[in-house]
């Protein structure tokens, strides 16, 4: 019989099985974590994106209100 074993992680975290190294946030150029936008130092919010999101969001709690304020769900009453 023979035993298999594994290392997760990739063993001593500092190096992968074909030698090359692993790279971490805080080593890594910060451009690389940037989208082109804000390479360019624009603002996020300048976007519909952020502005659908935020609306899609809230859409089912808008139409609950409405609900609940014309009568057509009732709150349960809780003794």
């Amino acid at each position: 019989r023979s035993r298999i074993s594994a290392q997760l992680g990739g063993g001593d975290g500092e190096t992968k099985p074909d030698g090359k190294k692993f790279i971490t946030r805080e080593q890594e150029p910060e451009q690389y974590w940037q989208t082109a936008g804000e390479r360019k130092g624009e603002n996020p919010m300048m976007t519909p994106l952020p502005y659908i999101v935020i609306f899609g969001f809230s859409t089912p709690f808008i139409i609950l209100a409405i609900a609940f304020a014309n009568g057509w769900i009732k709150a349960p009453l809780i003794r």
